[in-house]
């Protein structure tokens, strides 16, 4: 005779709860009510067992801990994207060396011009470093300015090699070779290398700083 695969796992359970019934009669008959109560629940709410139907099944606190495991099996956090927003983007870095570029080309074609008002718009309010002085106004430069450029009637100046050692949105430091020709009364001509210290005050890049780094040559005429 054959006897079906679930006959022995259902005799084992039967065993096991017909022992278990027998320690909670023992309860039933000796203990207070509460207790009473407690043996009957446990006597007549027996765990599920495994059948045909069902041949794995299992507690619902067994359950529990299978799907929690699963669950923290499946889950794979996100990797964690570095930020950079304390250091400025390429385009933004790029649009700021341009905008010097063009502030220096506006800076050097008023003085070749002379426009004066316009060359000295380009200095802030107080210029911490002016060649070998410190703490000129404004006014103070364009006097300066004045002074120097009387005795010429016409003036060329370029500038090469720029190289904005440093930059942020508001503030930059540039180094560049500055020749120049003047011809009138006297001539004056030569070459050096020069920088400039800029802040920008709203929408407007202005001088604070300006100082000779090396003068390469200079010819004056008698």
């Amino acid at each position: 005779m054959r006897i079906h695969p679930l006959a022995g796992v259902i005799i084992v359970v039967l065993t096991s709860w017909i022992g278990n019934a027998g320690a909670l009669a023992a309860n039933l008959g000796s203990g207070d009510s509460s207790t009473k109560a407690i043996a009957y629940a446990q006597l007549i709410v027996p765990k599920e067992i495994p059948s045909a139907a069902n041949p794995t099944a299992t507690t619902k606190p067994q359950q529990a801990e299978i799907d929690g495991a699963r669950r923290a099996q499946e889950f794979k956090p996100e990797p964690l994207s570095p930020s950079y927003t304390d250091a400025p983007a390429p385009q933004a870095a790029a649009s700021v060396t341009e905008e010097i570029r063009q502030f220096i080309d506006v800076w050097i074609g008023t003085i070749c011009e002379k426009k004066l008002d316009e060359h000295c718009a380009c200095y802030a309010d107080q210029v911490d470093t002016y060649f070998t002085y410190k703490h000129l106004s404004n006014q103070r430069i364009a006097h300066d300015k004045v002074e120097v450029l009387k005795p010429y009637s016409s003036l060329q100046m370029q500038v090469a090699n720029i190289e904005v050692q440093s930059a942020t949105p508001s503030d930059a430091v540039v180094v560049f070779d500055k020749s120049w020709e003047a011809h009138g009364a006297k001539d004056f001509s030569g070459s050096e290398k020069q920088s400039l210290t800029l802040h920008r005050f709203g929408a407007a890049w202005k001088i604070t700083s300006e100082e000779e780094l090396k003068v390469y040559w200079v010819k004056k005429s008698k």
